[in-house]
């Protein structure tokens, strides 16, 4: 199995604080004014509207995206775009925003996020996964396909946020990239290991190897047979390559009393 890379084993050390959803102040009174009366001048576009409430500040972009969607649903791309390209900054908010507008489109959301703001990837793919959970699986799909660099930390993002869904975001992850499945496997089982079964059992469902399975499990701290295939009889095996094998004593050298060891003739 492959080692983890040193930025990998950052992002671990570092995804119960990375990818929380950003967390905004609530807007003052005079702040929601500004947001209502620029969404209602019907003589502005909204990419105006939008550089107009970043302009009085970054942090009104996300309550815009908002009453933008809300007022205008069937140009819910266009807002997300010009929203992303002139605050990227503000990408987690203003994928929050938008999916808060039912209905919450998920992956049109993920999908045009991740490719304005690619340097904000794990941030909109863990809001996205916080917003619908459910949809973990699609999710990192879409976001690996607009950047398939960013696999080890689109992973991580998902799975930090649901880690009850994190067989099927192995799933996802090994039909988009099959090539990482080792290094994913065991990253997955890191970050969820109390979902050890389900996980190795979507990793077979892909035809990862037994032992494959196991040694990740090893190496990820968790005993190989708890996620052990069950046979035909019912019981669990773990692959015997993987078991450190044992030596049985070797004998005394030599008897006792100095005497031979065959049966004394009668």
């Amino acid at each position: 199995m492959k080692g983890y890379t040193a930025a990998t084993l950052l992002i671990l050390a570092l995804s119960g604080n990375v990818y929380a959803e950003a967390q905004v102040s609530p807007l003052n009174d005079s702040e929601m004014n500004t947001i209502t009366k620029l969404v209602s001048n019907s003589s502005l576009s909204i990419q105006q509207i939008i550089s107009k409430a970043v302009t009085s500040s970054p942090t009104l972009v996300a309550e815009t995206v908002k009453q933008l969607v809300t007022q205008s649903p069937e140009q819910y791309q266009a807002i997300i775009a010009h929203a992303l390209a002139t605050s990227p900054e503000e990408a987690s908010n203003i994928v929050a925003a938008a999916m808060s507008v039912p209905p919450p489109r998920t992956i049109a959301t993920v999908v045009s996020a991740t490719a304005i703001a690619p340097e904000y990837t794990s941030q909109i793919v863990a809001t996205a996964v916080q917003k619908q959970p459910e949809q973990a699986g699609n999710i990192v799909t879409s976001a690996m396909k607009m950047q398939p660099e960013q696999v080890t930390e689109i992973v991580t993002a998902a799975v930090t946020q649901a880690p009850e869904q994190a067989a099927s975001i192995l799933k996802a992850t090994l039909i988009s990239d099959p090539a990482s499945s080792e290094e994913v496997l065991g990253l997955v089982l890191s970050l969820a290991p109390e979902q050890a079964e389900s996980i190795a059992q979507a990793a077979r469902e892909q035809e990862i190897p037994n032992e494959v399975i196991t040694t990740a499990a090893i190496l990820s701290g968790i005993d190989p047979t708890q996620i052990a295939e069950a046979t035909a009889a019912g019981t669990s095996t773990v692959p015997a390559a993987v078991i450190p094998s044992i030596s049985a004593p070797a004998a005394p050298a030599g008897g006792t009393g100095g005497g031979g060891s065959g049966v004394s003739p009668s």
